[in-house]
């Protein structure tokens, strides 16, 4: 009998599901293996001449045979074809920074070379334990917990021999905790829908984005679909939000399933819209977007940011204040005086997402508006 096509190494130990050997086809000039596994049949080739080549087509049906069993797995090939199915379904960005997460912290030199049996749901606790002990944040480490119970449902729905990662055993421990976002105080605020300028060599520019900003305020939009905004989709009534815009300049139907949706037009935000227009006819800019760039094309998300980071530092807002904190600013303005349910079709929120408690930030007064309200009400009972 013909011995295996690829030799275990001293770290795979692991059965071979075929004893095949590849052959050399003179008449065609390659190298070629039949294989069989779990009654599915496969042919492997390679053009490469002599022992190289046929190492080569047989390790073409190795990893074939691989990816068949309904047994051990290799850990690294599982996470490749895990990455696979997920950048079918993922938009670029996100796969971006989930496989950015996978690769870097799913595959150390310790598990690489492991197959899915030969691993305890232990020494995946202990990834987490060394990304907080690596001072990752808190929310950081989370996500990979949350990337672990994925690939464990993945494992087992693809018959991989794995022990289940619990739900309620894998913890993510300690990790810095999450930057405590800021929102605009009313005078930032009243800077912001004041100030149109930026310094620029020593002298008071007009900044490009304001009314952006100004829109990001009323309307709570994320930059994404501010890029993507369109003025022949602006109704009489309100701005249907049904596009985004990512970091990699590709359009998606936005960040969620509940992006999609209808913002109504009120007076503040048809005086915003009405002096982009006017911005931009000044400038001579014919452009289908409502914020582009200067050359009238769609504008890139980043531009937002940096533009935002730029006109906070140049009016003394405070520095920790990201474009994003705009909407933060929008839901604590209207918190009081809009419902939740209301609100969350607004932004773009799911029913169960808790609004007011992720974004519902603080304002400096609320204090003494609490104050006059309890004051009116206690005036309407005790006379």
């Amino acid at each position: 009998m013909p011995s295996p096509a690829v030799k275990p190494g001293k770290k795979d130990n692991m059965k071979k599901l075929f004893t095949a050997e590849a052959k050399w086809y003179e008449q065609y000039e390659y190298w070629k293996i039949n294989v069989m596994v779990d009654g599915l049949r496969r042919s492997f080739y390679s053009k490469t001449p002599g022992k190289r080549g046929k190492k080569e087509a047989e390790a073409k049906a190795q990893d074939w045979a691989d990816t068949r069993r309904t047994g051990d797995m290799p850990l690294e090939k599982a996470i490749t074809l895990w990455l696979e199915s997920k950048h079918k379904t993922l938009g670029v960005d996100t796969y971006k920074t989930q496989s950015g997460l996978i690769n870097t912290w799913f595959l150390p030199p310790a598990m690489k070379v492991k197959r899915l049996s030969r691993i305890a749901p232990q020494e995946w606790q202990a990834i987490l334990d060394s990304a907080a002990q690596q001072g990752k944040a808190a929310a950081t480490i989370e996500k990979l917990r949350s990337l672990m119970l994925e690939f464990s449902r993945f494992c087992q729905s693809s018959r991989w021999m794995m022990e289940p990662l619990n739900p309620d055993t894998l913890q993510a421990r300690g990790g810095k905790p999450k930057k405590k976002k800021v929102i605009l105080q009313p005078d930032a605020l009243n800077v912001v829908f004041s100030v149109d300028t930026i310094t620029s060599h020593g002298k008071r520019i007009p900044c490009w984005h304001i009314q952006a900003f100004r829109f990001a305020c009323a309307t709570g939009m994320r930059r994404g679909e501010i890029c993507a905004l369109r003025w022949d989709a602006i109704t009489a009534d309100t701005i249907p939000v049904k596009a985004s815009v990512n970091k990699s300049r590709i359009t998606t139907e936005g960040k969620t399933e509940n992006a999609q949706r209808s913002i109504a037009l009120n007076t503040t935000i048809r005086t915003i819209l009405e002096s982009q227009r006017q911005h931009l006819r000044k400038q001579g800019i014919v452009s289908p977007w409502v914020f582009p760039a200067f050359t009238g094309k769609q504008e890139n998300p980043p531009k937002f940011y940096r533009d935002w980071k730029r006109y906070a530092e140049c009016n003394a807002l405070d520095k920790r204040i990201s474009f994003h904190c705009l909407r933060h600013t929008m839901i604590s303005l209207y918190k009081d005086e809009v419902p939740e349910q209301l609100l969350k079709q607004v932004v773009g929120h799911s029913a169960t997402m808790d609004t007011f408690g992720q974004y519902g930030h603080a304002l400096a007064d609320d204090a003494a508006r609490t104050a006059t309200l309890m004051d009116a009400a206690f005036t309407r009972y005790v006379k």
